[in-house]
């Protein structure tokens, strides 16, 4: 069950309060207090916009889902370093984004570990803009198959290009920005430790 009906109250607000808020009848808000509505995350923005909270406010965590077919990922309160690297030690979500099931089957996510990040920095530019959403993977940590990544490095935590180098022993990896102006380094692969595999950039949300 959604949390509109508890943010609503602690509003001192009445569903037919609410109601012309939204220029919906209360109805309708009812079934946005129970589920029985599909609730997109336009309306979800909405409704938040009228209580002013964020849309994770709105949304029981327990269920995981709190539209009709859509899945919710969280987005994290920490800055993965796209430069200088950076990190919030906070991992409470600030915000849920809600996908449907198909575009969670196109980006190759499941119901398992996901979520977003902002990126901050110009390093992976232009692959990856500075003050961009990127979904991350947390379920895919395997760096055998090169790619980008989000991943503590020993120095902060950045969003890479990864690369094993071949036959070094330890295993080392190579560290690689996408913006030529920033320089590739090498690490030993223990020293790594990888969040998960950067899957899209959300351009705009």
């Amino acid at each position: 069950m959604s949390r509109i009906g508890e943010v609503r109250r602690a509003r001192g607000l009445t569903q037919k309060q609410l109601a012309a808020m939204l220029e919906v009848d209360t109805v309708s808000i009812s079934r946005y207090e129970n589920d029985d509505n599909k609730l997109t995350l336009p309306l979800l923005r909405r409704i938040a916009g009228k209580l002013d909270c964020r849309v994770v406010d709105l949304i029981d965590e327990a269920d995981g889902a709190t539209a009709t077919g859509h899945s919710s990922l969280p987005e994290y309160d920490i800055r993965a370093a796209a430069g200088g690297g950076a990190l919030n030690d906070s991992e409470e979500a600030v915000d849920h984004w809600l996908f449907s099931e198909s575009q969670m089957e196109q980006l190759g996510l499941s119901r398992g570990p996901a979520g977003m990040i902002r990126i901050v920095g110009d390093s992976m530019e232009p692959t990856l803009r500075s003050g961009s959403r990127v979904i991350i993977d947390r379920s895919d940590n395997d760096i055998s198959t090169p790619g980008i990544f989000v991943v503590w490095d020993g120095a902060g935590l950045v969003i890479k290009r990864l690369e094993r180098v071949f036959g070094s022993e330890p295993r080392k990896v190579k560290v690689k920005s996408d913006n030529p102006l920033h320089d590739e380094y090498v690490v030993r692969e223990e020293d790594l430790h990888v969040i998960g595999r950067a899957r899209v950039e959300i351009k705009l949300l």
